[in-house]
């Protein structure tokens, strides 16, 4: 359905109890399971008894020569709730060298006062600080744009330059924020 969430809720909960949708919907994949695994096996067994009568094989072929398996997910239809659900989406591409780094706009809307924050360091992060990154802005990113910027751009808050050259592996993390979330890109740079 092309709703929100709270909207699908409603139509849904119009029609009957939500528990019971899903109920339903387990049982019908228990029955089209039933009806498709009969009827496949019945015709895979023909099909075989016929190859088997015209190469004659030492032993007959198997009277259930199929498995199938296939899955009708009602747990989307439990967790509905009334309440109208917020969401993002992001539509960002995202690049790095030890020159330069690189955002891409792959989205219809426009992306305006970006953060941008990047980390190195010669192990993974599980944590990052925007105050301990070395940072730069971009003020618009209008629809497909793309815009580069040296790396050397971005500065910590002691004001020295971001610098990536000293060619050995590192982990670079970039951290993305704009009015609606906070992105982040993990990259590995080898030598």
């Amino acid at each position: 359905m092309f709703a929100s969430m709270g909207t699908v809720y409603t139509i849904l909960k119009s029609i009957s109890e939500l528990p019971e949708i899903a109920d339903g919907l387990t049982e019908l994949k228990d029955r089209l399971k039933k009806a498709f695994y009969r009827k496949a096996s019945e015709k895979v067994n023909e099909d075989l008894k016929s190859a088997a009568s015209q190469y004659k094989p030492p032993q007959p072929p198997p009277r259930e020569p199929i498995y199938a398996e296939f899955t009708i997910d009602a747990r989307p239809v439990s967790s509905l709730t009334p309440s109208i659900m917020k969401s993002h989406k992001i539509h960002l591409n995202v690049a790095i060298s030890r020159e330069a780094f690189t955002l891409e706009n792959l989205g219809q809307n426009i992306v305006r006062d970006i953060r941008i924050g990047i980390f190195k360091g010669h192990s993974q992060r599980n944590q990052w600080s925007f105050a301990d990154s070395y940072v730069g802005t971009i003020d618009i990113l209008s629809s497909q744009q793309t815009i580069t910027k040296d790396i050397a751009d971005f500065r910590n808050s002691q004001g020295v330059s971001l610098d990536l050259s000293d060619n050995s592996p590192l982990h670079v993390d970039c951290w993305i924020q704009d009015s609606h979330g906070i992105y982040l890109f993990m990259f590995y740079l080898e030598d």
